[in-house]
């Protein structure tokens, strides 16, 4: 617990990193299904 007293900072620096890249990865996702959906529409 000490190190998350010290590491407060790069903890939420860590959790946004985090957050975005679990974000860019849904939106990743998203685009790839979406693409191969109109694909197997065309």
């Amino acid at each position: 617990m000490n190190e998350y007293r010290y590491s407060k900072p790069s903890n939420m620096l860590y959790f946004r990193n985090l957050a975005a890249v679990q974000s860019s990865a849904a939106l990743t996702r998203a685009l790839s299904f979406e693409q191969v959906y109109l694909f197997s529409v065309k």
